[in-house]
């Protein structure tokens, strides 16, 4: 039995009996119906209010993990309410990190993109809060990406240290031998510094040309590079290198003509010019030769110069690149030494970015931990950290960062992660709290399975935009539905969907056929004041999870549950105090309880919407396509199939495989024909009888699902 605190007792809030709460909102003694009576029906209907800070992250959002490292947020998991166990940084200092305990998907949805100043970027639904600083006072605020504007000040990480050891990290290459000795290569079994040094200038200025050749571009004044790629090519792969002169530009082309290293780098690169994972997982030597080497290739340093075109004692470390989600990568791999850099669009004929490092402590720390390889760029580093010396003026690393533009764009699929202890974690850069899936549906599924049964309970899970699909569907014909309406607060319902909202116990009967029920109804919200009047009005349960983010909804719940509870939910927030949930029925406050971590105790459905578009052609895709539509509906009851008495249907499964016609001749393992006898019956070794008794079951099964499809169902039978 779940047990209730009180937060606060010099404030006097009642704990919540979460006995007496239950006994009203599930009765354990449902209504009947008169048996002769055709028309009339006694299932129940309950409406519950669930508000919290609930919200979502586009897959490719930056996670930094407690090691340092930098995964994207859709490689967590690979399912909805997948169980994990990853620590991530929260952003309460740089060593700080949390357990990552479930991993969430979910279907497209809105999406809002915030831009800083300094080019972060975060994309998500418009009720994923994130953590502002407020105006004027000396405290930080839950966000929500809707209510966002040009100007606000944004909490980010200043660094992002490594704590994940010095140990190299595999490459996973095998060595594919060739018919020619001359071409046999050996591939690294680690990533190093020197295999790191190439990955970096091959995703700046190399390209791959058809798995077959790793082709590099130097400057004519970067001659002193060669000698160093030529070492680095013969200690890792035992290959030489070519070099050519290019007719039409000032380039040299270096060149390694070894198709088992072309795809080796291609499987590490894997077609996109990003920083690859293993860069990510290594020590921070590697990630160093890394950036120094890409600095190399795309990246140059000189000196700032004033309005009348003369320098001012100010150098600029930039790196320019077509793809913007590159810098963003080189932008957070930089906070492992807590370097500053900002990246903006360069104002060219070819649309471009640049990454800028021009404070002098920045480059002071560029220069002790990553420095440029070549010759000429070291010495104009070199003449940058002499001359910043001299400055007197320093700035340090701002925690806050302004907005800079909030724009909406087209719906895609959703991530997040739940954090049980500190509810945030560090996405790209910026202080993002974690997700709002409580436990407090999982808290009325478990006591409805306690009350009534598993047998008896079947739970829906949709979003709003999906409703209209959850009614088209097939229900579970069981007395006790819980359908559960997650995401509903930027998703307009229509008037016909909300009237079936209210009617839902009447759509229960039209789908199952039961007279007899209770069907509850949990409506998942972020924001009340955009929700329909008619929702926010006719409830007869409000749980409140969180803070209001708002003026509205914080009056509106602060004259349902008294301002005194939710002044205590935010002290509770502020000390890091989970699972507390304001409780109100019928109207009537009945306190706060704590509710501890949960899990389903039965399987629940999941009701996702078709792809947006139809790509692909391929037979999975299509196959996916077809699960999608929705099946006829079935409203009639299951009708049971009157078997015979001792009537076994694994009897005539097996003597359907026994009894099976065979020729009169068959061949033995040497390949001779042997003679058989010509009887019903064949002779099975013990392994294969061991086959069968496990395939008899499967084929009882498949054929139960397809009977249960088209309406029947056997009896219950006992294998053998």
């Amino acid at each position: 039995m779940l047990q209730t605190i009180s937060l606060v007792d010099l404030r006097k809030i009642p704990a919540v009996d979460l006995d007496y709460y239950f006994n009203r909102l599930m009765p354990r003694v449902l209504p009947f119906v008169d048996p002769y009576d055709k028309y009339d029906s006694a299932i129940e209907q309950r409406h519950v209010f669930i508000y919290g800070k609930q919200g979502c992250l586009t897959g490719d959002t930056r996670v930094a993990l407690g090691n340092g490292a930098i995964v994207e947020l859709r490689d967590l998991g690979r399912f909805n309410e997948e169980g994990i166990s990853q620590f991530v940084k929260t952003g309460k200092g740089s060593i700080h990190s949390a357990l990552a305990t479930t991993f969430f998907k979910y279907p497209p949805s809105p999406i809002i993109e915030v831009v800083l100043e300094s080019g972060k970027n975060i994309k998500g639904t418009p009720n994923h809060p994130i953590l502002i600083q407020k105006p004027h006072e000396n405290r930080c605020v839950w966000t929500p990406l809707s209510q966002l504007k040009s100007g606000d000040k944004i909490k980010v990480a200043t660094g992002l240290h490594w704590h994940g050891g010095k140990q190299l990290r595999k490459t996973g290459w095998k060595v594919y031998k060739t018919k020619h000795k001359t071409f046999q290569v050996q591939l690294p079994e680690f990533c190093d510094e020197q295999l790191a040094a190439l990955l970096g200038l091959l995703i700046s200025d190399g390209y791959i040309h058809r798995k077959r050749t790793v082709n590099f571009y130097l400057a004519r004044n970067e001659a002193d590079l060669i000698d160093q790629i030529r070492t680095f090519t013969y200690r890792l792969f035992k290959a030489p290198i070519a070099i050519t002169q290019s007719k039409h530009s000032k380039m040299l082309l270096v060149s390694i003509h070894r198709t088992p290293i072309a795809r080796a780098f291609a499987k590490i690169v894997g077609g996109q010019k990003r920083i690859p994972r293993i860069i990510w997982e290594s020590r921070n030597s590697v990630m160093a030769s890394f950036l120094s080497w890409l600095f190399e290739g795309d990246g140059s340093i000189g000196e700032v110069k004033n309005q009348k075109g003369h320098p001012n004692d100010r150098w600029n470390i930039t790196l320019a690149s077509t793809n913007v989600e590159l810098l963003r990568d080189v932008q957070l791999a930089l906070l492992r030494w807590r370097i500053h850099s900002r990246v903006r669009p360069h104002n060219g004929k070819t649309p471009a970015f640049v990454l800028h490092i021009s404070r002098n402590e920045s480059i002071r720390k560029f220069a002790n931990q990553i420095v440029f390889p070549g010759k000429v760029k070291a010495a104009k580093l070199t003449q940058a950290v002499n001359s910043g010396s001299t400055l007197t003026r320093t700035r340090g690393v701002s925690g806050t960062e302004k907005v800079m533009s909030v724009k909406r764009l087209p719906p895609e699929p959703v991530y997040d992660i739940e954090v049980p202890s500190t509810s945030r974690f560090i996405a790209n850069g910026i202080h993002s709290h974690n997700s709002g899936k409580t436990n407090v549906t999982k808290l009325i599924v478990n006591r409805a399975v306690e009350i009534y049964g598993a047998f008896n309970v079947a739970v829906q899970r949709t979003n709003a935009e999906n409703f209209r699909q959850l009614l088209e569907g097939n229900w579970e014909r069981k007395p006790i539905q819980v359908i559960i309406l997650e995401d509903a607060t930027d998703v307009g319902i229509p008037k016909d969907e909300l009237a079936d909202f209210f009617r839902i116990r009447h759509k229960m009967y039209e789908k199952t056929g039961a007279r007899e029920g209770l069907v509850i109804m949990i409506f998942c919200c972020h924001r009340l004041h955009e929700t329909p009047i008619a929702l926010r009005s006719d409830y007869d349960s409000l749980l409140v999870l969180g803070v209001p983010m708002n003026d509205w909804d914080y009056n509106f719940i602060a004259s349902k549950v008294g301002i005194e509870s939710v002044e205590v939910l935010d002290e509770a927030d502020e000390n890091n105090e989970k699972g507390n949930v304001i409780i109100t029925y019928r109207r009537k406050f009945l306190g706060i309880a704590k509710i501890p971590k949960l899990t389903f105790s039965i399987p629940i459905r999941d009701i996702t919407p078709p792809p947006a578009n139809n790509q692909g052609t391929s037979p999975y895709y299509r196959q996916r396509m077809q699960a999608y539509q929705p099946r006829p509906d079935n409203p009639e009851p299951v009708r049971v199939l009157q078997l015979p008495a001792g009537f076994r249907p694994e009897n005539v499964i097996r003597q359907f495989i026994h009894a099976r016609p065979r020729d009169d001749y068959n061949y033995d393992r040497k390949g001779k024909v042997r003679n058989m006898d010509n009887e019903m019956g064949s002779r099975f070794t013990k392994s294969t009888e061991r086959k069968i008794n496990i395939a008899v079951p499967i084929i009882l099964f498949i054929i139960s699902t397809i009977l249960y499809e088209a309406g029947y169902a056997i009896p219950y039978f006992k294998f053998h």
